[in-house]
């Protein structure tokens, strides 16, 4: 589920994230500056400082996709960023673009564990050409 807090634009969902999860020796500026990364990384920053909103009114399924794996992606894990079906009820081009922001990820040395349930075969070579552990 992509559950967010529909009046918080995007910046304000990642940084609320980074502030809360990355641990408090962090500067707030070092936080907000590796959010300004993510916001680049996942091809957000036309609509950075857009209302997520809700299902339907808002952001598009795509976009509130790239938000989720944002939020997580906030806390700055250090080993791991498991995915549960990231590309559920998006359609094909969608799944592809957000299978592509992940190999991104992983190209830039992120460990990701996704699972993916019927992928298309675009998908499925875009994850067997990358560090990202693919489960079906």
């Amino acid at each position: 589920m992509d559950t967010h807090e529909s009046t918080a634009t995007v910046r304000e969902a990642l940084r609320f994230s980074a502030h809360l999860r990355q641990p408090a020796s962090v500067p707030i500026e070092e936080k907000n500056a590796y959010v300004e990364q993510i916001i680049q990384l996942l091809e957000l920053e036309e609509k950075a400082d857009a209302m997520i909103g809700m299902p339907g009114f808002g952001l598009d399924v795509e976009a509130r996709k790239r938000v989720t794996i944002g939020v997580e992606l906030a806390a700055k894990p250090q080993i791991l960023l498991f995915l549960d079906e990231p590309t559920s009820g998006l359609d094909g081009q969608s799944a592809y673009n957000v299978v592509r922001f992940l190999r991104k990820l992983a190209a830039a040395g992120q460990a990701i564990l996704v699972t993916i349930h019927q992928p298309n075969a675009m998908c499925e070579l875009k994850f067997q050409t990358t560090s990202i552990a693919f489960v079906i």
